[in-house]
């Protein structure tokens, strides 16, 4: 072999999917190549990692608090986009007139106010 081995055929050849002469070549060129032969060393020992991870039991989550967990975050990550909110545009003042008029319209449409009626000053004194 000339050229270096790549890493995921390595995986392929510790997994069992390289055979006969292929094999042996790629055997033979991590003898004399130093690179390939790390490569290899490090192949392996991440299969072998994984095989240990594999025969863990996965952790058990419930999505609730991975659903909480992943909205907290996006929600703090654009709070900190946003920074500090805008000051409110209207004062507090007109908030408050225009409420009191709101409320002065639903009253009287409602019928629970009732303006007065005017009343012309001869009809009392009479």
């Amino acid at each position: 072999m000339s050229r270096h081995v790549k890493p995921h055929r390595w995986a392929d050849l510790l997994a069992g999917r390289v055979e006969g002469t292929e094999r042996a070549a790629m055997e033979a060129h991590a003898k004399t190549c130093a690179r390939c032969e790390s490569a290899r060393v490090r192949v392996g020992r991440a299969s072998d990692s994984f095989l240990s991870i594999r025969e863990q039991p996965a952790p058990e989550l419930p999505w609730d608090s991975v659903r909480a967990r992943v909205h907290w975050a996006v929600s703090k990550e654009r709070r900190e986009k946003q920074g500090d909110p805008a000051k409110p545009r209207v004062p507090m003042l007109a908030w408050a007139a225009m409420v009191v008029i709101a409320a002065g319209g639903v009253g009287i449409i409602s019928g629970s106010v009732v303006p007065a009626p005017h009343v012309e000053e001869d009809t009392i004194a009479h």
